[in-house]
């Protein structure tokens, strides 16, 4: 399926003429965001591309709705009003499979309060223990799970459709819906991983939640520094 010509003229005139004053009224933003949520089904990577656009508007819309107020846009939010107006943004990216295709590679991630680790179908994987500022920062379990998803793609290669397979709900959604609302934290981190992704051309499909006990290899190397050969000793005994 594909964004009709029509509307994807329509969105980025929209675009083009909040990116130009680089503010916008309240009423002025809901439309916005109204037109790029109506273009999701045919543009995988529209939500990426309007989450701080759409974070400023609910922050203006927090206290009391007012159409008329005006909002300044962050450089985060010019950044993604130039992707859907960029010829190599939007309209490059204006059209997807009806069915989601087969992946290439499957990912298991997991992470506690001590580091990360993943595994993918290949047979290698990968692990680290978080650094001393990141554990000091209070960052929430599920922000580690999404960083360890994240770094997981490290195991991917360019031109990969991958799979990823994640014991966090949360975790899992916020990385299917390309961020969230919620909570900033979450959503920031979900879409960093969508744009390493993008970045190294790596596509990736619907996130799996399995349950702790279907991801004993991921949450085993997230607890315990492995050498090669630990590993695949490890695999055999799958």
């Amino acid at each position: 399926i594909s964004v009709p010509a029509d509307k994807v003229l329509i969105a980025q005139t929209l675009c083009s003429s909040i990116s130009y004053f680089g503010k916008a009224s309240v009423q002025t933003l809901e439309k916005l965001i109204g037109t790029l949520e109506s273009l999701k089904p045919a543009t995988p990577l529209a939500t990426l591309h309007f989450r701080s656009l759409q974070s400023q508007l609910l922050e203006a819309k927090s206290a009391i709705r007012n159409p008329e107020k005006i909002v300044f846009l962050s450089q985060d939010s010019m950044v993604e009003l130039k992707w859907w107006i960029s010829p190599e943004g939007f309209a490059a990216n204006s059209s997807a499979s009806i069915r989601e295709r087969e992946p290439t590679i499957q990912i298991w991630s997991d992470a506690n309060l001590s580091g990360g680790g993943s595994h993918s179908s290949r047979g290698d994987y990968t692990q680290r223990k978080w650094t001393p500022e990141e554990l000091l920062s209070s960052h929430h379990i599920n922000f580690l799970e999404i960083r360890a998803a994240k770094e997981s793609l490290s195991l991917a290669e360019p031109g990969d459709r991958v799979r990823l397979f994640i014991d966090s709900r949360t975790a899992a959604a916020y990385i299917r819906r390309q961020g969230g609302t919620r909570s900033a934290e979450l959503s920031a981190e979900a879409c960093a991983l969508w744009r390493l992704a993008m970045s190294r051309h790596i596509t990736i499909l619907s996130p799996v939640w399995l349950s702790t006990k279907e991801n004993i290899m991921a949450d085993f190397l997230s607890r315990y520094s492995m050498r090669p050969v630990s590993y695949t000793h490890l695999r055999a005994h799958e």
